[in-house]
């Protein structure tokens, strides 16, 4: 049986006695105790665990490598893009990219001759040399084969038709050689031939026909 006297008196029965209430209370704060130390250390290795896991991922060499490279990567990435862009804004119209020349065309074959008359050294530029021996551009080449036909035409007085055209001789005061004509796409003279051995473009049949009436008179 179970006695209890109310207002806080002796407690009997097979409850016990206060001294053993006190000890079952004292021995539930010892457990309590207990377990929130082995939840602080539980707590404490998993923090540790983290913290060497952490290390080792971010400062082992191989890792460390791997980081370099995508920094590299990134970084090189980040340029072709860069140099993308200032493409794109040069393309159009074109610039000349050659050092302290600030040159711009609209076609890109504009800037090819561009270079090619204007950055190229003259040893490597294809000349043009006039074949009248007494004419002061004998020695001294053109480097454009359309400053050339000029020279020909204005100086020499030659009938060099302009470009695209193929009509006759009209001016007179243009001399007509019987024994050889000029090439309209190189240039060059052609001697008893209806072709040019250079560039195989044929001869005019107007052109060798006024040749051969300036003959058939001489």
């Amino acid at each position: 049986m179970q006695s209890y006297r109310r207002g806080g008196g002796e407690l009997r029965g097979s409850v016990g006695s206060e001294a053993g209430i006190r000890e079952m209370l004292s021995a539930a704060g010892f457990l309590e105790e207990q377990q929130q130390q082995q939840q602080q250390q539980q707590q404490q290795r998993y923090e540790s665990h983290q913290q060497d896991y952490y290390q080792e991922r971010h400062h082992h060499p191989q890792h460390h490598q791997r980081q370099q490279q995508q920094q590299q990567q990134q970084q090189q990435q980040q340029q072709q893009q860069q140099q993308q862009q200032q493409q794109q804004q040069r393309d159009f119209p074109v610039c000349c990219l050659h050092p302290g020349c600030d040159a711009q065309f609209k076609r890109r074959a504009d800037l090819q001759r561009h270079y090619r008359h204007r950055h190229t050294p003259d040893s490597v530029k294809e000349s043009f040399s006039c074949d009248y021996p007494r004419c002061s551009r004998y020695r001294d080449p053109f480097h454009r084969l359309d400053h050339f036909r000029d020279h020909l035409r204005d100086f020499h007085k030659e009938d060099i038709e302009k470009r695209g055209s193929e009509t006759a001789p009209e001016t007179p005061s243009r001399p007509i050689s019987s024994s050889w004509w000029r090439c309209r796409r190189c240039l060059k003279r052609v001697y008893d031939l209806d072709a040019c051995p250079a560039c195989k473009t044929p001869s005019q049949t107007k052109r060798k026909d006024a040749a051969g009436h300036v003959s058939r008179q001489r």
